[in-house]
């Protein structure tokens, strides 16, 4: 449901893997590598929580390649806050082991909204987090802070806190690969 100009999405939508397919991947990978005698891990990348099945992604990576441990969990939070059954998902994590939900913010409003192409998308943010403390796990967050946006800092930090946000890292931009992120 966003697709970040920012990230390796770069604004663009894409399509969810369909669940067969994600477990010949897995099934694939470790017999590979169980027959060569390499290692291998892994952990379900990019909004795993907005994927259709979201909660059989996550115990097949437990099922198939043995992860015993998804921490913290990354996502933009819109995929909790906009999915009747969330409380699913992050009851799956718990299962899996994840304590913490770890969020991004790239400012208040129409401005992350903005950032991640999706109207609504901080209030929903704001949402999945008061849905990650109402089952008593933990959140935290990298808060892009940018020209666009250091101006709303004091009020961001204050909604994050105000929805049960308990770690909030602001981060500076470094070395962006395109033109979008360094126009940040």
């Amino acid at each position: 449901p966003t697709v970040c100009q920012h990230c390796w999405a770069m604004g663009r939508g894409y399509s969810a893997m369909p669940l067969e397919d994600i477990s010949f991947v897995l099934h694939e990978v470790r017999r590979f590598c169980e027959t060569r005698g390499f290692d291998y891990s892994g952990y379900p990348m990019h909004e795993v929580d907005a994927h259709p099945q979201a909660a059989q992604v996550l115990r097949l990576f437990k099922e198939v390649w043995h992860v015993d441990e998804i921490q913290p969990f990354t996502t933009t939070g819109v995929p909790l806050a906009t999915r009747s059954d969330w409380r699913e998902i992050l009851e799956t994590l718990r299962e899996l082991d994840a304590s913490t939900l770890w969020f991004a913010f790239h400012g208040a409003d129409e401005i992350h909204d903005r950032a991640v192409m999706r109207r609504g998308a901080y209030r929903e943010s704001l949402r999945a987090v008061e849905l990650t403390c109402e089952v008593g796990m933990k959140s935290g967050c990298n808060l892009f802070i940018t020209r666009e946006n250091i101006h709303q800092f004091d009020q961001l930090v204050a909604d994050l806190q105000r929805a049960g946000m308990q770690e909030i890292i602001p981060c500076l931009y470094g070395f962006t690969p395109n033109a979008r992120g360094r126009h940040s």
